[in-house]
């Protein structure tokens, strides 16, 4: 089953390091409203693949990822 994550960094950090994430469904913003919690903590480098990118009506960019294995 999928699991949606919304506002859960601790939860998301967790899952990133035990590479139990199979993929990636991102809204991207083309607004900057200061700092924020990072998805990927500082120093971790994720190596992932895009599988979709889709620009929506509002602006809002669609972007799926799956880790590349």
């Amino acid at each position: 089953k999928n699991i949606l994550i919304d506002g859960s960094s601790v939860l998301m950090r967790t899952l990133i390091q035990e590479d139990l994430v199979d993929e990636y469904m991102l809204h991207v913003y083309p607004l900057v409203l200061g700092g924020g919690k990072r998805l990927f903590p500082a120093g971790t480098r994720v190596n992932l693949n895009l599988v979709e990118s889709q620009a929506l009506p509002t602006g809002v960019v669609f972007q799926r990822y799956r880790p590349a294995r």
